[in-house]
């Protein structure tokens, strides 16, 4: 009796070639909505090429495979004053506080 796994060729590929490169022109272009892809919008993507439903962890398995990466925005401080923030960060370094005093004392 042999052990023949290394025979399998295992289960074929989700899409083909020219599926992925149809899904990277489609990541490449501005979504709908506005917002970045994730791998919910790859999911229903595939799930709508293919008329079955697909796990969003195909979505993001193919987001990895096409080498794309989470990107999400930073938040932004809506009430933010520059002119209050470049005044602290100029006399920060400078004046003692209860963090650049304790590494003075030593």
């Amino acid at each position: 009796m042999k052990d023949k796994r290394h025979q399998h060729p295992g289960t074929q590929p989700l899409l083909s070639v020219v599926e992925q490169a149809q899904l990277l022109q489609t990541l490449r272009t501005p979504t709908a909505d506005g917002g970045l892809s994730n791998s919910h919008k790859v999911a229903e993507w595939i799930s709508n090429l293919l008329k079955r439903p697909v796990s969003v962890q195909r979505g993001w398995d193919y987001l990895r495979s096409l080498e794309f990466r989470l990107r999400i925005p930073r938040p932004e401080q809506v009430l933010t004053d520059l002119e209050v923030q470049g005044a602290w960060k100029k006399n920060s370094a400078h004046e003692p506080n209860e963090f650049n005093s304790i590494h003075q004392q030593q």
